[in-house]
């Protein structure tokens, strides 16, 4: 219980900070996680295919422009729709649910092949294969997280809330920009 009081007080003095720092932690953590499945998948040591650039770059986008954006995005939903009735709650899903996937799906694409050293002929190339993927399993996942938050979780925990299904969400888009390494460690391990 201490560590919630502290969380909490946390939250209160420095809201966005607080939560950023807790998105880099989570993504990182996801980062991770999917890396170590990916060895799995692969039959490969973690520690041959593991790349801290590749989890820090996820993580600094969670900290950086996913935490303060979903922040600034819930007080303003919250002021604009108060409460947890069903027009609230519905105004508030709608609008994210229209406005916020495709560009935070997107940036994500765009700053993960660059932070990675992809050029542009490399996003263009994952933003075809992968966007409207990412999309349509962001439809599978987060409606119901995002009705859940709305409706049950109060507003100074919906960033974590959110965080917390991003965990797995960042595994899943992590691995889609990644799986192309996964195909030619598959080639590399069938010509040994």
């Amino acid at each position: 219980m201490d560590l919630i009081k502290k969380y909490n007080g946390l939250l209160k003095k420095r809201p966005v900070l607080t939560r950023s720092i807790t998105a880099f932690w989570i993504s990182l953590t996801g980062d991770f996680a999917c890396q170590y499945l990916e060895s799995k998948l692969d039959n490969t040591k973690f520690s041959e295919i593991f790349t801290l650039k590749r989890s820090l770059n996820l993580a600094i986008f969670g900290f950086a422009v996913v935490t303060p954006g979903m922040h600034f995005w819930y007080q303003y939903l919250a002021r604009t729709f108060p409460g947890t009735g069903f027009r609230a709650v519905s105004m508030k899903f709608i609008l994210d649910r229209v406005l916020i996937p495709p560009p935070l799906v997107m940036g994500f694409f765009v700053s993960q092949t660059l932070m990675n050293g992809g050029s542009w002929e490399d996003v263009k190339s994952r933003v075809q294969k992968n966007y409207l993927n990412a999309l349509q399993m962001n439809l599978l996942v987060w409606p119901a997280a995002m009705i859940i938050n709305f409706k049950y979780v109060p507003l100074d925990f919906q960033v974590l809330f959110s965080n917390v299904v991003g965990f797995f969400w960042s595994m899943y888009l992590s691995y889609a920009i990644h799986k192309h390494k996964i195909k030619e460690l598959e080639f590399l391990h069938q010509t040994d």
